[in-house]
């Protein structure tokens, strides 16, 4: 009901969805493994020009700002999150959308904006939060990191700065369009903030409290698909 309550707040429908509450891979050895109960649902969205898309990758341009674009309206919380889930634990808060008409104006706003070409580059919060937005945004690129100061944030707990999993967006402008932006945002009533700047060490600053080495980072989050796969070769 929360889903078709949403879907109908947004005017849109779900073509399909899929069932995961009874996965099990069984093997050989007659061992198995029972997935954790989850509902996988798709939507698909007309692409209007193929051409008009936003990486995820950050470039290395100096006149340029980082900008957090809120979809959630909702205070952050950290129940059900992935650093919950690094913790064992799963919490009793977890973020949402309070307001799904509200969730709608952002993302036609962040349209426009694309559609204008006025991001260039973006990527969205999601598993891991914020902090795993920012490090991922800097993988592929090989070069230079970001300064972010997270001040603008009512919230006063870096933890849940950093890793509340509430939908939103990072993305980058260049300076010369950044009046145009906020015009935008503020003309669709969506909540953001200037939050960093890329810098030419390969470092990511937050709130200059905070240093993580972005290659070092990078070896971490890519080992557990390497020893799967290396898993999976050889087996």
């Amino acid at each position: 009901k929360a889903l078709s309550d949403f879907c109908c707040s947004l005017q849109i429908n779900v073509p399909t969805g899929k069932d995961s509450l009874s996965m099990t891979q069984k093997y050989p050895d007659g061992s198995k493994i029972v997935n954790p109960g989850t509902v996988i649902v798709s939507a698909g969205g007309e692409v209007s020009d193929i051409r008009k898309i936003v990486s995820p990758v950050m470039k290395n341009e100096p006149k340029s700002r980082f900008y957090h674009i809120d979809f959630s309206f909702d205070t952050l919380q950290l129940g059900g999150s992935a650093f919950a889930q690094s913790l064992n634990k799963v919490g009793s808060d977890v973020p949402t959308v309070k307001n799904p008409e509200y969730f709608r104006d952002a993302f036609l706003a962040v349209q426009q904006l694309v559609n204008e070409g006025l991001i260039m580059a973006g990527h969205d919060i999601s598993a891991g939060g914020m902090v795993t937005t920012l490090l991922e945004m800097c993988f592929a690129n090989q070069k230079g990191g970001m300064n972010i100061d997270l001040s603008a944030f009512e919230e006063q707990d870096i933890v849940k700065v950093l890793f509340a999993e509430n939908p939103g967006v990072v993305v980058q402008v260049a300076k010369a369009n950044a009046a145009r932006v906020e015009a935008i945002l503020e003309e669709a009533g969506v909540g953001f903030a200037v939050i960093g700047k890329p810098i030419a060490e390969r470092t990511l600053y937050i709130n200059k409290e905070y240093t993580l080495d972005i290659d070092a980072m990078r070896d971490t989050w890519y080992r557990t698909s390497y020893l799967l796969d290396r898993k999976q070769s050889f087996h």
